[in-house]
């Protein structure tokens, strides 16, 4: 599918607001290719961060949020007013973003789109944090990646009728099996990596251990029955050292790698150099992420075997024993009965793998969430 730029279709300026990430612009690579629509983009806060409050993770910062709102709401009211003429639509990401601008845009008549993270999940926030949230989310059309999301916004009495969902895109020319445009760059590399192992590829920021640590159980007790079985783990972060001294302490040292660096663009390209190299791809997050999402839909597009975790977001990307599998979270056991039942059975292996470069093809191609992301900016 190619998308065309919209000749009849007047350029819908877009404000991107982007408070809490300095280095960052989020989906930048969408907005990119929703530009050849007829969209333009202006980012707000990318080279400075603007304060707007403190995170509402607690009782103490909620207090100070609320008292800092009128200030907040004045001073962007007196930027919205500049730019009136030359935006069309607001895109908000974070909490704070949606509450103080969702206002301003109601009363300037200007649309407002918010971004839901996979890992938000307010139902167990404080009452003030749920009723602002619930509140402003009238004047919204809120855009949801994964299905769980929805779930919790309606748990919390949002409007059905505001959210949209819109499933996330791979690139599948990019990851073509056994024939990747990474591969050579990963060949030196790979000479101490066999194809005679049988190898486990996940991803880790390390800066929460517990899943790793189930995984490090999960391979102890596979090794009993899979003498050649290797992991490697690509990232860098706080307990990076810490997991490796347990890797000693559990006597698998000499079966699990760590490569790569911390960076999530750093941990994209490790990963898309080692993807020949693994038989199987397993998630490793607590708090599932955009990032997240999109590496395991870049494992299943290069037809790997992916083990994901139930009640995190993976129930969109994965139909169950048909295109990967769903375990529970943090039960090394179970982790380590279905690492060995692919390792014995390859049919399912190659089967899993097919399916799932076929599912993200049709149902998690690039052009498909373009093509849904810019049907709801130009109609909303």
């Amino acid at each position: 599918m190619s998308l065309k730029i919209k000749d009849n279709m007047v350029n819908q300026n877009i404000l991107v607001i982007n408070s809490f990430s300095k280095k960052k612009k989020p989906f930048i690579d969408v907005f990119k290719e929703l530009e050849k629509c007829g969209h333009t983009f202006d980012w707000l806060f990318f080279k400075k961060n603007i304060y707007l409050g403190p995170r509402p993770d607690g009782i103490f910062n909620v207090i100070i949020f609320i008292f800092l709102l009128p200030f907040f709401l004045l001073r962007q009211l007196l930027f919205l007013m500049l730019k009136k003429n030359k935006i069309k639509t607001i895109i908000c990401f974070d909490w704070n973003e949606k509450i103080i601008f969702t206002p301003l845009a109601k009363l300037l008549r200007i649309k407002m789109v918010w971004f839901e993270y996979p890992d938000s999940d307010y139902r167990n926030e404080l009452k003030i944090f749920i009723f602002l949230y619930r509140f402003c989310s009238r004047w919204a059309i809120i855009i949801t990646f994964i299905n769980i999301s929805k779930h919790f916004l309606k748990q919390i009495n949002v409007n059905e009728k505001n959210i949209k969902f819109v499933p996330l895109g791979v690139k599948l020319y990019k990851y073509g099996h056994q024939d990747t445009i990474f591969s050579n760059l990963a060949k030196t590399e790979q000479l101490k990596f066999n194809r005679k192992y049988f190898t486990i590829g996940a991803i880790s920021d390390f800066k929460n251990p517990r899943q790793i640590e189930n995984l490090f159980q999960a391979i102890k007790i596979c090794l009993s029955i899979m003498p050649n079985l290797q992991l490697i783990v690509i990232g860098d972060g706080p307990e990076r050292k810490n997991l490796y001294w347990l890797a000693k302490k559990m006597e698998i040292d000499n079966t699990v790698w760590f490569v790569g660096d911390s960076s999530a663009g750093g941990q994209t390209i490790h990963f898309k150099k080692w993807l020949d190299s693994f038989d199987v791809f397993i998630t490793t997050c607590v708090l599932t992420r955009f990032f997240d999402l999109k590496m395991a839909l870049i494992a299943m597009a290069n037809e790997l075997s992916v083990i994901g975790f139930r009640n995190k977001g993976f129930e969109d990307i994965i139909i169950e024993n048909k295109t990967g599998l769903l375990i529970e979270s943090e039960n090394g056991e179970i982790l380590a009965r279905e690492i060995i039942r692919l390792y014995q059975d390859s049919r399912l292996r190659r089967n899993l793998g097919k399916n799932a470069r076929e599912h993200v093809d049709k149902d998690y191609n690039a052009d498909n969430m373009i093509e849904k992301l810019d049907e709801i900016l130009t109609n909303i």
